[in-house]
């Protein structure tokens, strides 16, 4: 067996095995569904979207609620997930799609990304995963697993070029469970596959793995955030994005007061106007009045 079909076949008795249970899953779950967990999982861990998924969809189980709702409440129910600006892009994305479309969600590419907030990859796992309509889905998982299985790489940050990939991928892509398939990649990606710490002795690609158990570690050097009073600045985002969300409008000096912060004007203001360029809050500087970017 050539190592490309022991890679599809073997990927596919994993999924079939496995009957990994994520409530977004389906042999055709509904687009909106898609939609809405792929944007959570960006950025994400799995294990933080399932609840907060949950939630979401028992408050908002089609796209016309979502549509429909405010920015503050969209906002409310996402906080815990981060990077707040996803909730507001997915809430214009079903606007649109409520506005323009009825509410059906495109099949086709190309339609997809004129969407709102649609990229490449959330375009191809709509196609794939909710039509499944034989689409090559590439992300950092893919990249990873794909990378390691078919070459002898030695760090555990080494990939390959996703051009490559790609065309890889099309030669193989198992045309009637090409959902099944990039699945099973994700789920082996999460559980085996880890970015710093693979666990190859487990993984069930590991016969034919050309860097199973060769790769060495090696430490990513992260940019250093911003911090101030010993809190990140994505905290203090955070934390000034909920209480505008709360009660917006607010004058900055009611959220100084809220946030016990009087002494600390320039950084408070610095998040805010940074909040601004995000297209998540409209800061007066006439008036000082902060409030959900409309």
């Amino acid at each position: 067996m050539t190592s490309k079909t022991f890679f599809v076949k073997t990927l596919l008795k994993f999924f079939s095995d496995a009957t990994i249970s994520l409530p977004w899953r389906g042999y055709t779950p509904e687009p909106y569904k898609v939609l809405v967990s792929e944007t959570m999982l960006q950025q994400t861990q799995v294990s933080r979207v399932v609840e907060k998924y949950s939630e979401f969809m028992a408050i908002y189980p089609t796209i016309f609620d979502v549509a429909s709702a405010s920015k503050e409440e969209i906002v409310k129910i996402w906080n815990g997930l981060g990077y707040n600006s996803r909730a507001l892009r997915l809430k214009r994305t079903c606007e649109v799609i409520v506005n323009e479309r009825n509410g059906n969600i495109p099949s086709n590419y190309d339609q997809l990304r004129t969407l709102p907030g649609i990229g490449d990859y959330t375009a191809s796992a709509i196609m794939c995963f909710a039509f499944r309509i034989p689409t090559v889905v590439v992300d950092v998982n893919v990249i990873r697993v794909f990378s390691r299985f078919f070459s002898q790489l030695h760090f555990t940050t080494d990939v390959i070029n996703e051009k490559n990939i790609r065309e890889g991928l099309k030669k193989m892509l198992p045309k009637e469970n090409t959902s099944e398939f990039f699945q099973a990649i994700m789920d082996v990606a999460r559980l085996f596959c880890k970015k710093s710490a693979p666990i190859c002795e487990d993984c069930p690609l590991t016969l034919k793995c050309l860097s199973s158990k060769k790769l060495v570690f090696k430490q990513v050097t992260k940019k250093i955030e911003p911090s101030y009073l010993g809190f990140p600045r994505r905290i203090w985002r955070g934390s000034i994005l909920k209480v505008v969300t709360n009660q917006s409008p607010i004058s900055i000096n009611e959220l100084l007061d809220l946030l016990q912060m009087n002494e600390h004007y320039d950084w408070v203001l610095s998040v805010v106007k940074l909040l601004e360029i995000d297209s998540l809050v409209e800061f007066n500087e006439n008036s000082g009045s902060i409030k959900l970017s409309s």
